[in-house]
């Protein structure tokens, strides 16, 4: 009897059910840029400047996949989050190309 004793006394508890966490806060502002050649609804990829090379010069779409993507508001802002400060460009197709802006985010 003692042995059955012990055994129940060994087993685990029942494993709780881990309330779901809510969404991190980003630790960076928003960037937005209120000036740019992107028209509404136009979505933009964000690229470190440095790996974005000869596409840019021939209005092509950039190799590299996009740190993040914003889609252009209707009142014609742009806003993004998660750039870490350094130099940034913004890339997105208009009409038959890709058009390039190139900012800082400090």
């Amino acid at each position: 009897m003692a042995t059955k004793a012990k055994a129940k006394k060994k087993a685990a508890p029942a494993a709780k059910k881990a309330a779901p966490r809510k969404p991190r806060k980003p630790k960076t502002p928003p960037v937005v840029l209120g000036t740019h050649p992107f028209p509404p609804g136009t979505e933009v990829g964000f690229y470190p400047t440095a790996l974005v090379g000869v596409e840019r010069s021939l209005g092509r779409e950039p190799m590299p996949t996009p740190f993040a993507t914003a889609t252009v508001a209707k009142d014609g802002t742009l806003a993004v989050i998660g750039l870490g400060g350094g130099s940034w460009i913004a890339a997105g197709p208009v009409e038959d190309r890709y058009r390039y802006l190139q900012f800082p985010v400090s």
